[in-house]
């Protein structure tokens, strides 16, 4: 059997639909509004795309692409380890200006200065 030409990439999310549950990515989404524009429904669209309808809703009322959509991060994500020995590193690095802060940190942290090993 001979193919008449290349495989549409449609094609190949209605074979292997992405997984749902993840962020949609940026090509995913360029993937969706292509097929918008070229006059296909929303459901077919969908359909194609292995996007669900509310997906496919979500990202045309906004406007844009899921990298656009992700607000910054406003909160600490972890402990700051050098919380307790920073003063203690400004001290340093201003009694001698030619330091190197990764240098005077990697050393102490060698010889336990700054953490007990």
């Amino acid at each position: 059997m001979k193919r008449a030409g290349p495989i549409p990439v449609w094609l190949l999310f209605i074979v292997q639909p992405p997984q749902g549950g993840h962020m949609k990515q940026d090509g995913e989404i360029r993937l969706l509004l292509e097929e918008r524009r070229k006059g296909t429904s929303q459901k077919l669209a969908a359909a194609r795309t292995g996007m669900s309808e509310r997906t496919v809703r979500k990202y045309e009322r906004a406007g844009k692409l899921p990298s656009q959509m992700k607000a910054p991060t406003t909160h600490r994500t972890r402990t700051n380890p050098f919380l307790t020995d920073w003063p203690w590193v400004q001290a340093q690095l201003q009694r001698d200006p030619a330091l190197q802060a990764k240098t005077e940190l990697l050393s102490n942290l060698v010889y336990g200065v700054l953490w007990e090993i």
